[in-house]
């Protein structure tokens, strides 16, 4: 079929977009993308005879709910209970206080804990993952679940004071319990900048790699702790933009890996909504949210928030709730965003724009 197409050279588009500007030059449409700027014409020449890259993202992803666990237990078990039945696989429980076993009980009441992906983020500054981790255990086996099916995530805030020794102790506790629990989180949402995409991706990677040594031990090497990380990183507005960054922290990581000489895959990265992106109407927001989490699946997110439409307001409403799930479903189910892995692979555009963020950003990284 395309030996029916005649080529078309770099030279003859570029003549036929100065005839379509009349004069106007071509340099009047460049694209800013904080530090990096781009034209809006990409043609095959500039590849040098490289191939489309295409990157092993994940085709279908986690849908994600945030629930902040209020003091009343059975009201947040109600609610946790409502994501799942709504279609959500990977629910968050942000705690802001230590809880007991049995209000970890009444939360989880009801919930299979082997058919979803449970995650835990710790908010507050005298966090104890280790005693939420030992509770989380002690439900699975009081409920006879088998330990090998459960796939969970453990966070807290970066002013808790966990240090490296309670790191190690969390990793023996996990192998001793034999369930599969993601921690530490690489937690890049305070890092996200439209404006300066280089300096965000700069730093989460260099955090990662700060993990990588500050947590490793002769027990645990890097490899070790490499496969527990999970990255946590936010997304704005900006179709391509965030496409593009997405792609470029999975290139950058890549290199990371390679240069610890370490093999597998990628750490799954958990995507969020930018903090301070919603107006105040909602129903803007909720148009909003799904570019962006079209943007999100498209950039290759293991897991995927989308933040309800009245967010702004503090006070979200079920049917806000209910909405933000069913962007998911309807980019899954219905427009089969989860079957294709990397569709923007051989894009011009999006891979030029991928490659100089990996280029800038991985030269501050070498720097810094």
């Amino acid at each position: 079929m395309f030996e029916e197409f005649k080529p078309v050279s770099k030279v003859e588009w570029l003549a036929r977009i100065g005839e379509d500007l009349k004069g106007r030059p071509l340099s009047e449409l460049v694209a800013g993308f904080g530090e990096v700027s781009l034209s809006p014409f990409h043609h095959a020449d500039d590849r040098g005879g490289r191939l489309p890259v295409v990157l092993p993202l994940t085709r279908s992803w986690e849908i994600g709910e945030d629930i902040e666990v209020s003091d009343d237990f059975i009201k947040t078990n109600r609610r946790l209970l409502r994501a799942l039945e709504g279609g959500v696989n990977a629910p968050r429980l942000i705690l802001n206080k230590n809880i007991a076993y049995s209000s970890l009980a009444i939360i989880l009441e009801g919930v299979e804990p082997d058919r979803v992906s449970l995650q835990f983020y710790l908010t507050h500054r005298k966090a104890n993952p280790g005693s939420l981790l030992a509770h989380f255990h002690k439900f699975v086996l009081l409920h006879r679940i088998d330990v090998k099916n459960i796939r969970a995530g453990l966070d807290w805030s970066p002013g808790a004071v966990v240090g490296p020794a309670d790191v190690a102790n969390l990793f023996e506790r996990v192998g001793q319990s034999g369930m599969e629990i993601r921690l530490p989180t690489v937690n890049g949402l305070h890092f996200f900048s439209d404006k300066k995409p280089v300096v965000e991706l700069e730093r989460v990677v260099s955090l990662g790699e700060r993990f990588l040594h500050r947590y490793a031990t002769e027990k645990y090497p890097p490899a070790f702790i490499n496969k527990h990380l999970q990255f946590s990183v936010a997304v704005g507005k900006n179709y391509f933009l965030n496409i593009a960054k997405l792609r470029a922290l999975r290139l950058l990581w890549a290199n990371v890996m390679k240069a610890y000489g370490m093999g597998g895959p990628m750490p799954p990265v958990a995507v969020h909504f930018a903090e301070g992106e919603q107006t105040d109407d909602p129903h803007t927001n909720m148009i909003a949210a799904t570019t962006q989490a079209m943007s999100a699946v498209t950039g290759g997110a293991d897991r995927l928030t989308v933040l309800p439409a009245d967010a702004y307001s503090g006070e979200v409403s079920g049917f806000s709730r209910r909405i933000a799930r069913n962007v998911q479903h309807i980019l899954q189910l219905e427009s089969h965003f989860d079957q294709v892995a990397d569709p923007v692979a051989g894009s011009y555009f999006v891979e030029k724009l991928t490659r100089v963020l990996c280029e800038k950003a991985w030269a501050a990284f070498i720097e810094n």
